[in-house]
């Protein structure tokens, strides 16, 4: 029998058979991560917010650090300790970035705005090189990393160590099998009425980088090509776009994201801490009524309640290998 564990760390403390319930919910930015933790009135407890913490869980096969961060509050009530952490996640909601950027990369701004805010990173994507990018101080490092990440098509999550990737997968990813009847205790997927919207970028084209007309704007980014707005067509300014690639690039990560809402699937198993967001999920031996076979991890929320099993829930879209293809990617425009 599978003997689930948890391993609860903050600074040298470790609180094992102590905690009496947690809930972990990891996702992507511009959302933030949290880990909440509820310890006995009688627990030893001296730490305070802005404490190093981390959480290691064990399904009963195989264990993994899946939270490193800082205390963000303690509650003290009847029922016991009231534990809250965030990873730097919190950090970069909490910086307001007001700063402009010539000819650097989209990667190369990420970068930056996590050196600031001392968020340390994994992977990340390059992505397009922007003329010139300007943030305001009116969103967060966060937002600004969101939207940046989708010049790319990507997006961004943190893994268990507390390292931001920006991948297009959409975090740390990786792969997993799961099977019906194994790991599986619940599934769902809605299939929504497809708006069947072509989305197109439209960026700001300009002279030759040599030419002395290089920062002019031209005044048709595609050349007489671009489509009429109206019902089934949607244009989109990203004026830090340069070139009609990186608009191609810009165009089908907004697709993608507008089909995540058209295809949402959740599921529900034992305690799985390897599943993290980004990944991609293979199900197998799934029953005729629900023909799923694969999805990408948007989210993953895993807790244990009192006298209760511990288990992960994965908040996931159907997976669609090339966002291009969908009916309202960019309709063929490039």
């Amino acid at each position: 029998m599978l003997r689930p564990a948890i391993k609860f760390t903050i600074g040298d403390k470790l609180y094992d058979q102590q905690v009496v319930t947690f809930r972990l919910r990891r996702t992507q930015l511009p959302a933030l991560d949290r880990l909440e933790v509820l310890l006995p009135v009688a627990a030893k407890f001296d730490a305070s917010p802005g404490d190093d913490c981390n959480l290691k869980l064990d399904g009963g096969d195989d264990g993994a650090t899946v939270f490193t961060g800082t205390l963000s509050a303690v509650r003290s009530d009847f029922s016991g300790l009231h534990l809250v952490a965030h990873n730097g996640g919190l950090r970069l909601a909490r910086y307001r970035p007001a700063a402009s950027f010539e000819r650097m990369s989209v990667g190369d701004i990420i970068a930056g705005y996590c050196a600031d805010a001392g968020v340390a990173m994994g992977n990340c994507v390059k992505g397009p090189a922007l003329s010139l990018y300007v943030a305001d101080g009116r969103s967060t490092a966060a937002e600004e990393i969101a939207r940046l990440a989708g010049y790319a098509g990507a997006l961004g999550a943190f893994n268990g160590a507390g390292e931001l990737y920006v991948t297009g997968e959409g975090g740390p990813a990786g792969e997993m099998a799961l099977r019906y009847g194994r790991e599986l205790l619940g599934a769902e997927s809605t299939r929504g009425l497809t708006p069947n919207i072509a989305v197109t970028a439209v960026g700001e084209g300009a002279g030759a980088p040599a030419s002395t007309r290089g920062r002019w704007v031209i005044s048709d980014f595609f050349t007489g090509n671009a489509p009429t707005p109206g019902v089934g067509r949607r244009l989109v300014a990203r004026p830090e776009l340069r070139t009609t690639e990186d608009a191609r690039t810009a165009s089908a990560a907004l697709a993608q994201r507008q089909a995540m809402a058209w295809w949402p699937v959740k599921l529900r198993l034992w305690l799985n801490p390897k599943i993290e967001p980004g990944m991609r999920l293979q199900l197998s031996d799934m029953p005729g009524s629900l023909p799923l076979e694969e999805c990408r991890v948007s989210q993953v929320i895993s807790s244990a309640m009192p006298g209760g099993a511990m288990t992960t829930e994965v908040w996931a879209s159907g997976f669609m290998e090339n966002a291009s293809e969908l009916p309202g990617a960019i309709g063929g425009l490039l």
